[in-house]
């Protein structure tokens, strides 16, 4: 899944950069959160997986990604009210400052 913004041409992001980068300002980490989505991390010790709650995001622009792990894949699951046809459309509203 590729996402860009319409606001910066050019750019897109990934669900895994975006949660790696943490950074407060991006649309995506609050949906991953309340989807109740998972991280699959690996590193040289193993595997292991890394829900993305209040507990993945420890401060600004961090998370509780080791630096000697890469991320995997992100698992978003599907609910019984929400299936694998379902649409969801999520809107930001930001504050922009142009000079």
């Amino acid at each position: 899944m590729l996402v860009v913004g319409c606001d910066i041409p050019n750019v897109i992001q990934t669900l895994g950069g975006s949660l790696c980068n943490s950074s407060p300002n991006l649309d995506l980490n609050p949906l991953l959160m309340a989807a109740g989505a998972v991280a699959h991390l690996a590193s040289v010790d193993g595997r292991r997986s890394l829900p993305v709650n209040a507990n993945f995001f420890i401060g600004y622009k961090q998370t509780a990604i080791r630096p000697d792990e890469v991320m995997v894949s992100i698992e978003v699951p599907f609910t019984s009210e929400v299936g694998p046809k379902s649409v969801s459309v999520v809107y930001s509203v930001n504050l922009r400052l142009w000079i």
